[in-house]
């Protein structure tokens, strides 16, 4: 690629984040934004780390907002602190959208990043072009780089942290500040979502199994991530009372406990003590045959032991990674429709190669050689599975969404992975433009005569479809790699591979759109609830609140997640101390209808098809 060529990409990339970042919404998509929001809005108001919801005398459950925590002094968010602490400033200076310029910034730098790795480790340019535009044009990447919750930040730490962990384990003798970068990266984004330390671990067990001497750059490594470690350690003390750098402050449920992840952590601690053996062995003619067996017996005490286990990973896997419709979730939001697909608080929900079809292309690179180092190979391996580990075994999908955000820090090494099996597809086939074009024309028309002519209709397109045609590539991937790779088969699966981008793509721009409006509407609910006077409670969705929560005497509740129920007490006290209460028409249910101490009054504040009701004492009522 010429200067001037580079120039124009770099030019064009750079417009494309600035045209989407001026049109997007600054509305917040779910309560885990929400939360993101209140914490940076107490630190842009001097509160610290704890958001005021709440009076002394005005105190209940249901105005921690479901996953704020009641921390040492008050409610305290119970994410890392790093989206405050950034987003503090910028939501002073630009409302709601500051917070989303982090994300932004970060998916920027992940494209230049994602660009770099691929050309040192997966193929060389071409090979990273077509990675970045598969990640930019066919994946679900985009949807989160104009978000609140900080997802690109968290992947732009792990692709930095791996692409430089692949610099170490190619290098005879790493430079001392790739090590300490890699670990810098990690510190950092620990400081915005915990799941950063699974990237550690499986960078940290592959460089100790493939480097020939890993004791040094591990140590730079930790030298690097140290000071980001006690300053996590640090504020989560003033937060929650713990000196554990990663934690979410509660001690159990939600999947967010430490002792919730204790197979995880034995599973980690297995591989490592593996590698250890691995290493020292496997060079030794005399244990090759007696790893092997001891390997064979491993496998069949896990599965004796672990069934369990080994049970519910491979039914997560398949839930979130084929086929989201498998999940099993008994939330109210989920529910299964008779077309067959299953919506998930109304969107349709895909896993992984849902979303990304083309992800099969990877095989090649991924199990065969040819493509990638068995260095590289090892790398990614180790990642994915120490990154499924506690998200398979639980099913533990994201809840509310189009799609599997926790996974989107692996979506850049699939793109780095399948790119150079395009590539080489590109050069064995005969006009492979016309192959390309094709491929795409027909996931076009594939995808709108499924959506208007299929019973399941636009939910099978997202949720059926795409399922079959990861499969075929899939297939079609394996049937290619195990044979001579002749010129007619490499035209059928660069086919398949340009219609499940054009699926991708496609989809990826609905779940944007999709996105935006419930962002959008968000807005224009927080709009209409401005009317919402002083001194009071309402029971609103809080994302549909913004500019009206949070200041001085104006509180957010929520009822109990799982029942709906609503906190009586807190109406009785609200009331009595002179607070008026609002509840959204949905929340209404028949506890509140059936309880003489409370009447229901219709205001005019709020949307037309969902004003508010006022919670008033019965007495009040009385002439």
């Amino acid at each position: 690629m010429s200067k001037f060529h580079k120039t124009v990409a770099v030019l064009g990339v750079l417009g494309l984040f600035i045209v989407l970042g001026l049109s997007a919404s600054p509305g917040l998509f779910t309560i885990d934004e929400f939360v993101l929001f209140a914490g940076a809005d107490a630190m842009a108001r001097g509160h610290g780390f704890f958001v005021q919801n709440g009076t002394p005398e005005l105190q209940s459950g249901q105005l921690r907002l479901w996953i704020l925590i009641l921390g040492e002094n008050g409610y305290t968010p119970q994410y890392p602190a790093g989206s405050a602490i950034v987003g503090a400033p910028l939501l002073a200076l630009l409302g709601t959208k500051g917070l989303m310029l982090a994300n932004a910034v970060a998916a920027l730098a992940a494209v230049f990043v994602l660009y770099r790795m691929t050309t040192r480790h997966f193929g060389g340019q071409s090979a990273a072009i077509v990675a970045c535009l598969l990640l930019l044009c066919c994946s679900f990447f985009l949807e989160y780089a104009f978000a609140v919750w900080p997802h690109t930040v968290e992947m732009l730490a792990v692709l930095v942290a791996a692409s430089l962990a692949l610099d170490i384990i190619h290098a005879q003798k790493p430079q001392a500040w790739h090590c300490v970068l890699a670990g810098v990266a990690l510190g950092l984004g620990l400081h915005f979502r915990l799941s950063v330390v699974l990237a550690g671990a499986a960078i940290g067990i592959a460089i100790f199994l493939l480097h020939a001497r890993p004791v040094r750059p591990l140590l730079l490594i930790g030298l690097g991530f140290l000071p980001f470690g006690i300053a996590a350690s640090l504020i989560n003390w003033v937060k929650f009372g713990t000196l554990n750098p990663a934690t979410y402050g509660q001690s159990n449920g939600g999947g967010t406990s430490l002792s919730a992840h204790l197979v995880m952590l034995v599973v980690l601690v297995v591989l490592a003590l593996g590698a250890f053996v691995f290493k020292k062995m496997l060079g030794e003619e005399r244990y090759r045959r007696k790893l092997v067996v001891g390997c064979a017996l491993a496998v069949l005490v896990t599965l004796a032991v672990g069934y369990q286990f080994a049970g519910a990973y491979l039914h997560g896997f398949w839930a979130l990674m084929v086929d989201a419709k498998a999940l099993a979730d008994p939330r109210s939001g989920v529910v299964a429709l008779d077309n067959g697909t299953q919506l998930f608080w109304g969107f349709w929900k895909k896993a992984l190669g849902q979303s990304l079809p083309w992800m099969a292309l990877a095989l090649p690179a991924l199990i065969g050689r040819g493509y990638l180092t068995g260095r590289t190979r090892v790398t990614l391996l180790l990642l994915f599975l120490v990154w499924s580990l506690p998200f398979f075994p639980k099913d533990w999908h994201g809840g509310l969404g189009s799609n599997m955000r926790y996974l989107l820090p692996l979506v850049p090494f699939f793109c780095a992975s399948a790119a150079p099996v395009l590539v080489d597809l590109w050069q064995r086939a005969k006009q492979p433009r016309i192959w390309v074009l094709s491929g795409l024309f027909a996931g076009f028309v594939i995808l709108v005569a499924w959506s208007k002519f299929m019973p399941s209709g636009q939910g099978g397109a997202h949720q059926m479809l795409p399922t079959w045609i990861l499969l075929g590539t899939a297939a079609l991937s394996l049937a290619w790699h195990g044979s001579k790779k002749p010129r007619l088969l490499s035209q059928g699966l660069l086919l398949a591979g340009a219609l499940s981008a054009a699926l991708a793509s496609a989809l990826a721009l609905q779940d944007y759109r999709n996105a935006q409006l419930t962002r959008q509407d968000a807005v224009e609910y927080s709009r209409a609830h401005s009317g919402l006077p002083d001194r009071a409670v309402a029971y609103v969705p809080s994302r549909y609140l913004i500019g009206w929560a949070l200041r001085g005497g104006h509180f957010a509740a929520l009822p109990h997640e799982q029942s709906g129920k609503i906190d009586m007490a807190l109406l009785e006290s609200a009331l009595a101390q002179g607070y008026r209460v609002f509840i959204w028409p949905q929340y209404i249910n028949e506890q509140l209808e059936s309880d003489a101490r409370f009447d229901l009054v219709l205001t005019d504040i709020g949307m037309e098809e969902a004003r508010l009701f006022e919670i008033v004492s019965s007495t009040a009522r009385e002439p």
